[in-house]
């Protein structure tokens, strides 16, 4: 059982006045001093040295800086911290006071900043807080005051801006925000007025720009956005009209442009996305359409150039994309043609460059390439062409310089470089030659300049030995 704290009282008057001292309950008492490098003094205090050789802190307790400014200063009752204890920092200015009773915060706290201005000050009840808090700038304005009883907020709390204007206040109730709480901007204006009851938002919060105009107004039950949220630009133009339902969207959901002109609608249905959506440019031309059903795309999409051609087109079934999939160029020209099967390119795609000239022809097998892969300059000469299964490079393939010159010829074993790999400059005199194995640099590499120096070097298993 510990000693009552009058008796530890006692003890420690004991300690401190031999006078009355009536024995040692204890082998040794005696005091312990640690230094610096410098032999400047770390720490000073007494402590009680038991028969198994512990040591316990008992009685003042000072710690030094190494510069030799005094650092913290208090007491220890049987290795508890007791009374005052005061803190400073290396130039002297006290940066904090604080009271305990067997190591547990009990009474004032309180912390400073270098400039000597109050940073907080509360009160502890057993290590709770219990009492008036304050917490101030280094200014000397206040930031924060308020009250807890028992570890919760209690009452009314205010804020203040560094300038000194007021930034929030708000009320505790059984240690939940209830009532009206209230924010401010720096410049005096309004910035947010909410509700609540007992730690829930209650009814209509509103938001508000710093010129004052209305940012955003929404309505709550029971902490849940339940019914019309809108928001607004800083030109008082309507943003956003959305309905709410048990924190979903639930019914129309609007949206606009900064110039007033629509930019969205779509429909909601706990949630998730049904009906059609529909999204328009500033200049009010549609940008898209999708069907939607249950939350996923279902049915047609078109999306349309902000000068009225077709960008895209294609059709989704239970939210995975399927059928002739059709993109143009900005100039109305076709871009790509393609197909899918359960949202996995399958068979041919082909690719136009914005003049309408072929670029690329593919085939494809549950998004993976599969078959032969054929490329185009834009003057219609063959770029490149190569075969693959699986998704993996088969056989030899070739790449074109746009004069028709042969640029590249190599051979793939499924996915890898094998043998010979020979390039050539456009003017027809060769490049480099290149051997592979496994996908690795083997054997003797020649590389030639365009001056038809050339440039011998020897790898093994991919590394250059020579």
């Amino acid at each position: 059982m510990k000693p009552s704290f009058y008796c530890k009282i006692l003890l420690l008057l004991m300690l401190i006045i031999p006078e009355l001292s009536f024995g040692q309950p204890y082998d040794e008492r005696k005091e312990q001093i640690f230094k610096y490098p410098n032999g400047n003094i770390k720490s000073k205090g007494f402590v009680i040295q038991y028969k198994d050789g512990s040591l316990t802190q008992d009685g003042n307790f000072v710690s030094f800086y190494e510069n030799g400014q005094i650092e913290s200063k208090g007491s220890f009752l049987y290795g508890y911290k007791y009374g005052n204890w005061t803190t400073w920092s290396n130039q002297g200015q006290i940066i904090r006071s604080s009271n305990y009773i067997e190591d547990i915060p009990n009474g004032t706290d309180s912390v400073w900043f270098q400039n000597g201005q109050l940073a907080v000050a509360m009160i502890f009840n057993n290590g709770i807080p219990d009492g008036k808090y304050y917490e101030g700038f280094d200014n000397g304005k206040t930031k924060m005051h308020g009250k807890y009883l028992l570890g919760k907020p209690v009452g009314e709390w205010k804020t203040w801006h560094q300038n000194g204007m007021i930034a929030q206040i708000s009320n505790y109730k059984d240690s939940f925000l209830h009532g009206k709480l209230t924010s401010w901007y720096e410049n005096g204006k309004i910035q947010d007025e909410m509700y609540f009851n007992k730690g829930n938002i209650q009814g209509t919060r509103t938001l508000w720009y710093e010129n004052g105009n209305k940012l955003l107004e929404e309505e709550w039950k029971m902490n849940k956005l339940n019914g019309l949220r809108r928001s607004w630009y800083g030109n008082k133009k309507i943003e956003s009209s959305v309905m709410w339902k048990d924190s979903l969207k639930h019914g129309k959901a609007e949206f606009w442009h900064a110039n007033g002109q629509k930019s969205e609608e779509r429909e909601f249905n706990n949630g998730k996305i049904v009906g059609a959506v529909n999204q328009y440019y500033e200049n009010g031309k549609p940008k898209l359409f999708q069907q939607f059903s249950n939350g996923a795309e279902d049915g047609k999409l078109n999306s349309w150039y902000p000068n009225g051609k077709v960008e895209d087109e294609c059709e989704f079934k239970d939210g995975k994309i399927y059928g002739k999939r059709k993109k143009w160029h900005e100039n109305g020209k076709l871009f790509i043609e393609e197909y899918y099967l359960n949202n996995s390119l399958n068979g041919k795609r082909t690719l136009w460059y914005e003049t309408g000239q072929r670029w690329k022809s593919e085939n494809w097998t549950d998004s993976l390439r599969d078959g032969t892969f054929i490329s185009w300059h834009k003057n219609g000469k063959k770029q490149g062409e190569i075969n693959y299964v699986k998704g993996q490079e088969i056989g030899t393939f070739h790449l074109w310089h746009d004069n028709g010159q042969i640029e590249v010829e190599g051979y793939y074993n499924y996915g890898k470089l094998d043998g010979v790999h020979k390039g050539w400059y456009k003017n027809g005199d060769v490049e480099f030659e290149h051997y592979f194995k496994d996908g690795k640099r083997e054997g003797k590499s020649f590389d030639w300049n365009e001056k038809g120096v050339v440039k011998e070097t020897i790898y093994s298993d991919g590394v250059r030995i020579k």
